[in-house]
């Protein structure tokens, strides 16, 4: 096949022109002897004991099934083009096809979808009650996708792939792709590879939406995905998406877009990256629109050195731009061993110019700390970045205290705390931990701008636009989620005595502040204690009775706690 046999070469002049000799030591946790032996491609059917596969590529009039992956394929080979290939149960197993290892190997239109049971195939896929797991269990890829087709990948979960050759098989342990390519409802989680560990995009566009990547690791560049332009382009669409506690050795610990003479320029749309982290350099995401100097470190002549059936002359700088458009996507907790810790973008040689518009980037580190720019979005060579309505920690704010220069102050940027939920710290990348939703008092809330934000929901699936201030206009928050709605819980006290209200969570010490706003649907238990010279009678309004009371907040509420002073006692001496 002419793409294999073109990204065979590209492998071995580019990826160690690309990211340098040695660079495959650069992940210590995974030991030389696992590369080695991952090296030795299988070249018959390997089938771990497994849960039973079943498969059908006619809605279960033909239905395949076993102990391993082998129904997936057989449904596969069997379906006609254009049509479902339907999956219950867990798959687990790889087979050789074309020179490749794989769990299912696709070369025709079609949808494989997971989210089924094997009871009742006419009934809609459910992923959370029919899990379906596609699983390499480390002995190669899990899904190749490869030739003029165009493929979707419905609710499934991608495991356990492994693509450690040095050549077209060392990228993309969970996912390979070269073609057209719809990623949705899905899971790539734990999957292995060179480069691209969850997903690796060569001359691909895909359009991924509603997935999360997590813990896939990659030795070289993109813990999770890795987009590759190399002469053409690679930018793909991702909408509701999730980078969870994904790691990479070099460059991009979730996320690494290059475009090798070329382009890649993703478009993200309601995006986290969480807790990711890098050897090197850019803990989320990586963008290289480098140019890339020729110069033969594997000692062949540069007239040898060919690119796309071109000969590319020594020392001739091939230009490619990598300027991703980011909308509402959070960035916290993510690790750069370098630079970067959010972002790193290289301009040298060729473009690189990330827009990002309605978008936090908080809490992340590389080697010069926790807040600074470097720690959030490193630009080096001609780089340069358009930041809109935008919290940017270390950037400062607009028109006040703007850091200037490359970073372009599109307006309404802020820099303060974004005030999440349940923050993450950058020291415990990679990680899966935390909630990067927003506290009702967020500084973030409807600070987005309308025009910049074309979906109508959020990374929750919630309206993209609330009216979270109250100032009677619906505005857009920055971030992958819009804040949940709030409402106001107030205390009023009754009677002659005296006694504190407090709440869990915190946010009412009645005392002093009787009141605050709280989470739609949120559970607050009150608490009444009474003074030592009175007695706690009850509540009133929506709580009653004299035990801790638990309110669920689902508008503006009132509650009333009664406390009365004690009798006292006369005693009169005759």
């Amino acid at each position: 096949m002419k793409h294999n046999r073109l990204f065979s070469r590209m492998m071995v002049c580019g990826f160690v022109l690309f990211f340098g000799l040695g660079s495959a030591l650069a992940l210590p946790w995974i030991a030389d002897s696992q590369r080695a032996a991952a090296r030795n491609e299988p070249g018959t059917p390997a089938f771990p004991s497994a849960q039973t596969c079943y498969a059908t590529p006619d809605n279960g009039a033909t239905v395949f099934s076993n102990t391993n992956s082998a129904p997936v394929q057989q449904a596969v080979d069997a379906v006609t083009p254009g049509g479902t290939v339907k999956v219950a149960g867990t798959c687990e197993g790889v087979q050789t096809r074309a020179g490749m290892t794989q769990t299912v190997y696709i070369t025709k239109n079609l949808t494989l979808q997971g989210g089924h049971t094997e009871t009742d195939w006419s009934q809609d896929p459910n992923p959370e009650t029919h899990t379906t797991k596609l699983d390499a269990s480390g002995i190669g890829r899990v899904v190749v996708v490869t030739g003029t087709v165009d493929i979707t990948l419905d609710n499934l979960t991608t495991t356990g792939g492994k693509a450690y050759s040095e050549s077209l098989e060392g990228c993309g342990g969970g996912i390979w792709t070269n073609t057209a390519l719809t990623l949705t409802n899905s899971t790539v989680f734990s999957n292995t590879a060179l480069s691209g560990g969850g997903m690796c995009n060569l001359l691909a566009n895909p359009k991924i939406s509603s997935v999360t990547f997590s813990e896939n690791s990659a030795v070289e560049v993109g813990g999770a995905i890795f987009n590759l332009g190399a002469g053409g382009a690679s930018s793909p669409v991702l909408t509701n998406v999730s980078f969870l506690g994904n790691i990479a050795g070099e460059h991009g610990g979730a996320m690494s877009n290059s475009g090798f003479e070329g382009e890649s320029s993703p478009e993200l749309t309601n995006v986290i990256f969480s807790g990711n982290a890098a050897g090197k350099n850019g803990g989320g995401m990586y963008n290289s629109g480098s140019g890339i100097t020729i110069s033969s470190p594997l000692g062949i002549p540069s007239s040898n050195l060919i690119w796309l059936d071109q000969t590319i002359p020594n020392n001739d700088i091939q230009s490619s731009t990598s300027s991703p458009k980011l909308t509402n996507v959070t960035f916290c907790g993510n690790s750069a061993g370098d630079y970067g810790g959010a972002m790193f973008n290289s301009g040298d040689g060729g473009s690189s110019h990330p827009e990002l518009n309605n978008t936090i980037l908080w809490n992340n580190r590389d080697r010069s700390g926790t807040g600074t720019v470097s720690a959030t979005i490193l630009l080096t060579g001609s780089a340069s970045t358009t930041l809109t309505h935008s919290l940017v920690e270390g950037a400062g704010d607009s028109g006040i205290n703007w850091i200037g220069g490359d970073y372009i102050d599109g307006g309404g940027n802020i820099d303060e705390d974004p005030l999440f939920v349940e923050p993450i710290s950058p020291t415990d990348a990679p990680t899966r931990t935390g909630n990067l939703r927003l506290q009702p008092n967020s500084p973030a809330i409807d600070a987005g701008d309308n025009e910049l934000t074309t979906v109508t929901s959020d990374l929750d699936n919630e309206p993209r636009k609330k009216d979270g201030d109250a100032n009677g206009t619906a505005t857009v928050d920055m971030a992958a989620y819009e804040a949940m709605g709030s409402y106001q819980l107030s205390v009023s006290k009754t009677g002659n005595g005296g006694g504190q209200v407090t709440s869990s969570p915190a946010g009412i010490d009645c005392g002093n502040t009787c009141s605050n706003f709280f989470l739609e649907d949120s559970l607050v238990t009150l608490a009444a204690v009474q003074d030592s010279n009175s007695t706690f009678t009850g509540w009133g309004g929506v709580c009653s009775g004299t035990e801790n009371c638990l309110v669920k907040i689902t508008s503006a509420m009132s509650v009333t706690a009664n406390f009365e002073t004690n009798p006292q006692l006369t005693v009169y001496l005759s």
